[in-house]
């Protein structure tokens, strides 16, 4: 896996690794894309955190159990991903709020909608892929 409900999302993972100062929201997508098809096409069971085809994001959020709705909303309308909702709670996450506030405000990183179609666009195809062979799951040494 490349992401799963612990720590950040795949989105934010890519945005924190990515900053915008050096990459564009292209960049970062096609970064999310990569991850998405190494799972999608490896042996075995895939796991995907819930949302990675949206671009979902918990505002960096490393932990968000105790966060409530606000940070964990899903939005499966692709209308909006959750970035910059605000600064996730102190508890988890206060050591780097110095370094998320501008981050989280900055013009121009979270994606559009037009970003969230082509990623869930991309993350079907790679699905389809998938199907296409039983070669993605083979449960023995058979092939």
């Amino acid at each position: 896996y490349v992401s799963a409900h612990d720590n950040e999302t795949l989105f934010d993972n890519t945005v924190w690794k990515m900053p915008p100062s050096l990459f564009t929201v292209d960049e970062r997508l096609r970064a999310n894309w990569l991850c998405t098809s190494i799972v999608a096409l490896s042996q075995g069971i895939p796991f995907f955190h819930a949302g990675d085809e949206l671009l979902r994001s918990k505002s960096m959020d490393r932990d968000s159990y105790n966060s409530g709705d606000w940070f964990n909303s899903l939005d499966f309308s692709g209308c909006t991903t959750g970035f910059g909702r605000g600064l996730p709670v102190q508890s988890k996450n206060g050591e780097k709020w110095e370094l998320l506030k501008p981050l989280l405000q900055e013009e121009g990183v979270a994606p559009t909608k037009a970003h969230i179609d082509a990623t869930i666009t991309k993350f079907l195809e790679l699905l389809r892929i998938r199907a296409s062979s039983k070669l993605f799951r083979l449960s023995r040494g058979e092939g």
